[in-house]
């Protein structure tokens, strides 16, 4: 699975496998929950300098290291929305966003829609 971006940074299945090797899916898949991480944590995982994480990154999705982090946490608030139902107060806390209000001006941002009006469509 890969998350929905805008279209000119849509993730290409061979860039999702080369992702996957370097391991950023799998780490982020087992650490967007904690508020605490941040790009040292994810580049000390992955064993790379952050140089080598931002030109691979940028180079490969169009995003920086940071916000990688935080479209990844924003895919997964969304699925949280649609597949949970959790309040998005909730939603925004529990992928790391410490304001529902950044929360939701990013998720707006991301997918075009603010988070209440994703929550109403898909009910």
């Amino acid at each position: 699975n890969h998350f929905p971006a805008k279209s000119q940074n849509l993730i290409k299945p061979m860039e999702i496998s080369f992702l996957r090797i370097m391991g950023a899916i799998e780490n982020l898949e087992t650490q967007w929950e904690h508020d605490d991480l941040s790009i040292h944590h994810f580049i000390k995982a992955l064993n790379i300098t952050y140089g080598q994480l931002f030109w691979r990154l940028t180079r490969l999705t169009g995003l920086t290291p940071r916000k990688f982090i935080k479209r990844f946490r924003l895919h997964k608030g969304m699925l949280i929305l649609y597949r949970q139902r959790l309040s998005i107060t909730e939603v925004a806390t529990r992928i790391g966003f410490k304001s529902v209000t950044h929360f939701s001006d990013s998720f707006l941002e991301a997918y075009g829609i603010r988070p209440s009006r994703y929550v109403q469509q898909h009910t």
